[in-house]
């Protein structure tokens, strides 16, 4: 960025083009990238406490690599609960939890092994009777999605499905999967021990940064083409 230039089309006035000019600079001069990368806590902060707490929640910058590891577990999760009879998952989540997993399935399509995912994060009685309506309880996977465990409006699409499935088959639990933090979080999810699997994410990514943690893998995108894609993003990086 020199000569004012801001990008294409566009100009700083000289005053703000010399202040962002020496602001890049000393970005270079001190390595802010690598330090990040590095998980440097005095590019933040220059007290040990502060910057302590800050490396606890940078999971985020190396997540994609940190899951390739479950890669094999989350496939076997898939072809297991097909393998059972399981024909939909109902996702119920709000916020990133939901819109996640949308952005990346519609990106990155359905994996071989996956289900169809019906997304439930309005608690609007038109949404959840239309979820209702269209997922047979007896063949669905209600995947509970909440990295707090306290979410409300998660907790009571849990409760809601929970119930309705009482009577429909033997192994109400076993339909039943959830997504969240470890310790207090999973524990806040009412029968969460009993369900049939649980996926705890890093505790140190941040909810706003979870999108590559299980919150955006569990629910049946193709593996495949996004580590295709996250390998690539890496070789480019290097």
């Amino acid at each position: 960025m020199t000569g004012g230039d801001a990008g294409p089309g566009m100009a700083l006035p000289p005053d703000l083009a010399t202040a962002v000019e020496a602001a890049l600079r000393r970005a270079d001069d001190e390595r802010w990238v690598d330090r990040l990368w590095d998980k440097d806590p005095t590019l933040w902060s220059g007290d040990e406490a502060v910057g302590e707490r800050i490396v606890e929640r940078l999971g985020w910058l190396h997540v994609p690599e940190a899951m390739l590891d479950d890669v094999e577990e989350l496939r076997g999760f898939a072809a297991g609960i097909r393998e059972q009879g399981f024909t939909q998952v109902v996702l119920c989540g709000m916020g990133g939890s939901s819109l996640a997993p949308d952005v990346l399935g519609a990106t990155y399509g359905l994996g071989p092994d996956g289900l169809p995912v019906h997304l439930l994060d309005s608690t609007d009685p038109a949404a959840v009777t239309r979820i209702d309506r269209l997922c047979d309880p007896r063949t669905t996977l209600y995947l509970v999605s909440t990295k707090s465990g306290t979410t409300i409006e998660t907790l009571s699409f849990l409760a809601y499905f929970w119930k309705g499935i009482r009577g429909k088959t033997r192994w109400e639990q076993q339909h039943f999967a959830a997504i969240s933090d470890p310790g207090r979080s999973l524990d806040a999810i009412p029968a969460s021990d009993s369900f049939r699997s649980v996926f705890l994410n890093p505790a140190d990514v941040g909810g706003r940064y979870s999108a590559l943690t299980y919150v955006g893998l569990v629910p049946g995108v193709n593996l495949a083409r996004l580590i295709g894609a996250s390998n690539r993003e890496r070789a480019a990086r290097r």
